[in-house]
């Protein structure tokens, strides 16, 4: 079987997490799980279990840093301490972890920078127009872009 056939299935459930994020700001467990399962899927079938385990772990230092350091920022800048669920939900925290097999720890790092930086810029453009919207729907925004990134590697 085609490992792309697995990213192709997985495409479905992102999109309804995205929708999901974007309206409600909350992603179903069926979803994630069905992306989960595909994406582990994918990334077990191009390269093997070692290689996908000691990226995984990689993958989770690097997100727990990120916002170790996203947190650190955010409590120096408003002088207080920022309650991790006020900035960061916890299905945000599972959709970055079913991303980490289908990466390369450098590759991963810099899908998140990029995603992030413009999950920023889009946020802040759409806070312009809606200024009352305080959450980012953080899902929504790096599905978009994991979205391109699958778009732009099948051209590859």
């Amino acid at each position: 079987m085609n490992a792309h056939y697995f990213l192709a299935a997985a495409c479905p459930a992102l999109a309804a997490m995205i929708r999901s994020d974007f309206l409600r700001r909350e992603i179903g467990t069926v979803w994630l799980v069905l992306f989960g399962v595909c994406h582990l899927s994918y990334a077990l079938m191009l390269a093997g279990g070692k290689t996908v385990a000691a990226s995984v772990a990689l993958n989770l230092v690097v997100v727990g840093l990120m916002f170790s350091f996203l947190k650190g920022y955010a409590g120096f800048i408003r002088r207080s301490s920022v309650p991790s669920g006020t900035m960061v939900g916890k299905g945000d925290w599972w959709f970055l972890g079913t991303l980490a097999p289908g990466f390369a720890p450098e590759e991963y790092v810099r899908f998140l920078t990029l995603s992030f930086a413009l999950t920023w810029v889009g946020w802040k453009l759409y806070a312009v127009f809606r200024p009352r919207t305080s959450t980012v729907p953080l899902v929504g925004t790096v599905g978009i872009c994991f979205l391109f990134y699958v778009f732009i590697r099948a051209l590859k």
